[in-house]
């Protein structure tokens, strides 16, 4: 694993010789930045099924984006941005129809866009 700190920034946006601690003596107003890299090897034969998964994950990111859409924009009613726990409860029964991902990903897919 590599990490990178990026040099010659602040926490408080001075410049400064280290990212340990704050120039100031007040306190920072944002964590330094920090880039994690990760290097992972993947079998060939694991292509294929990755990337049906992958498209598989997409089209429930897809299906909450437009489900919010439409909810955030009703033709009668109040809008309502949905939550996680809304997408759960309309995308039940979902992983009948996939044969890569579970129900456990839908979850975290929904979850997921609810935060974004």
């Amino acid at each position: 694993m590599r990490l990178a700190i990026r040099a010659g920034a602040c926490w408080d946006g001075a410049c400064c010789d280290t990212q340990a601690r704050p120039c100031s003596d007040t306190a920072p107003t944002s964590p330094p930045a920090l880039s994690v890299s990760r290097t992972l090897k993947v079998k060939t034969e694991s292509h294929a099924w990755l990337n049906a998964a992958a498209g598989e994950v997409n089209s429930v990111w897809n299906r909450a984006h437009s489900v919010s859409e439409q909810a955030a924009r009703p033709c009668v009613g109040p809008p309502k941005w949905l939550t996680g726990f809304d997408l759960n409860n309309l995308s039940s029964g979902a992983s009948e129809y996939f044969q890569k991902i579970g129900a456990d990903t839908i979850q975290r897919v929904n979850g997921e866009y609810a935060v974004q």
